[in-house]
């Protein structure tokens, strides 16, 4: 799945860092999949892709996942864009996309 979210970045032109140290405020760093500078304002946006969906221990870390980047200010809507994969319905380039055409119009043709 991060594979297609990174080609489809790629394609699109929108620069991206894959996997870039994030310092959150208690000092621990996580790794979200991609991170996207919007030069216009300088704000970052986080994408996460969450794997394993069907599996209870990936739909745990991914709930809690959320929730550490929600009381780091990284919120779901706001500047966080989340994709979600299950074995029956896995990721597709058109999906990826579509997310792309709604939330990072602005950033396309950057790189």
């Amino acid at each position: 799945g991060e594979m297609l979210i990174a080609n489809v970045l790629y394609k699109e032109k929108i620069p991206y860092s894959y996997e870039q140290v994030l310092m959150l405020k208690n000092g621990r760093e996580v790794y979200p999949s991609f991170s996207i500078s919007d030069p216009d304002d300088g704000e970052r946006i986080y994408w996460q892709h969450f794997g394993r969906m069907d599996d209870r221990d990936g739909q745990a870390q991914a709930w809690n996942t959320i929730n550490v980047y929600a009381a780091n200010g990284i919120v779901a809507g706001f500047n966080l864009i989340t994709s979600f994969e299950y074995k029956n319905s896995p990721l597709t380039t058109a999906s990826i996309k579509e997310i792309v055409d709604r939330k990072l119009e602005h950033l396309k043709g950057l790189a």
